[in-house]
């Protein structure tokens, strides 16, 4: 699996799921593992990034879904972030049980540095 960012970004950024932080040895992660294969944990890191402004939220998916000799994937980007998606429209779910955020230099972005205290709080659906 894959994750990407969308919005009005210069170029696409993706990463694989697991595996994706490798590059970030100095942060303390615990990186993404699939130990039951119906769910997710762990931290996946995406990136570079100066204007996170431009992001406006995340997606997932399988590069099995890719269009053959494409690099775009079928309409099964699943954004994470937005209102939760209705079980009877896709076989996939999607939920959020916490997010940590990072500056730049590695060091770690409190919600209040956002100016919302709640910017981390979002019932399983946040980004």
């Amino acid at each position: 699996l894959r994750f990407g960012l969308y919005g009005a970004l210069a170029h696409p950024i993706e990463a694989d799921a697991v595996g994706g932080c490798a590059s970030a040895t100095d942060l303390s992660l615990r990186p993404v593992t699939a130990a039951d294969p119906q769910r997710l944990s762990g931290t996946a890191c995406l990136g570079p990034l100066r204007d996170q402004s431009q992001v406006r939220g995340v997606y997932l998916y399988s590069p099995q879904d890719r269009i053959p000799q494409t690099t775009v994937a079928y309409a099964a980007a699943f954004p994470v972030g937005l209102a939760p998606t209705n079980p009877a429209d896709t076989g996939l779910t999607l939920r959020s049980t916490s997010v940590d955020a990072f500056r730049a230099d590695g060091s770690q972005l409190a919600p209040t540095a956002l100016g919302d205290p709640q910017a981390f709080t979002g019932n399983g659906y946040m980004l």
